[in-house]
């Protein structure tokens, strides 16, 4: 993974970690889960922050169970990747959407089969929405968002070493089944 991804998820999570709750936050323990998943320690991770192991542990415990249950890792990875992009829709949508604007067209001008003509429109309805929304369907866990996330209609936004932590993160996430 890279060092400068390694780097922007330790200060993240040092960041909330010096806030009065003392880290125990969902994106605290997301930061944790992403360190964990790129390969990095349990140990150092604690040394890293300057607590202890068992905080570790139970943040990426905790960053676990907000995972919804996805039967198939190719579903658990999708998951993970729309994840990541709604962390960038969150911090700078617009370049977020233009994206998938762009690959909704391409989507609409190949030849798919006419039974993904109605997550297609689906998607135009919710680029055109409210981003809370939008963030909400894709991070669903039910069956009908993950057809949704088959489109793939935000490729192109993650860097290599972001859709690699998501990868290892779904992986990760599988690990304590």
């Amino acid at each position: 993974m890279s060092s400068e991804l390694i780097e922007a998820l330790l200060e993240e999570a040092l960041a909330i970690l010096e806030t009065d709750d003392g880290g125990a936050t969902a994106s605290g323990d997301e930061a944790v889960f992403g360190l964990r998943a790129g390969g990095r320690p349990v140990r150092v991770i604690a040394a890293d922050l300057r607590c202890g192991i068992d905080e570790i542990e139970e943040a990426i415990e905790r960053a676990r169970r907000r995972r919804p249950e996805l039967r198939f890792t190719e579903d658990r990875i999708a998951w993970e990747l729309h994840r990541a992009v709604a962390e960038k829709l969150e911090r700078d949508g617009t370049g977020v959407i233009a994206v998938a604007r762009r690959n909704l067209v391409r989507v609409r001008q190949e030849k798919r089969n006419s039974a993904m003509e109605p997550w297609v429109d689906e998607w135009a309805s919710l680029l055109d929405g409210d981003r809370a929304r939008l963030i909400e369907t894709m991070l669903d866990g039910d069956e009908h968002a993950a057809d949704l996330r088959r489109l793939a209609l935000f490729a192109g936004t993650l860097s290599e070493a972001e859709r690699l932590l998501a990868v290892r993160k779904a992986g990760l996430a599988r690990a304590a089944d």
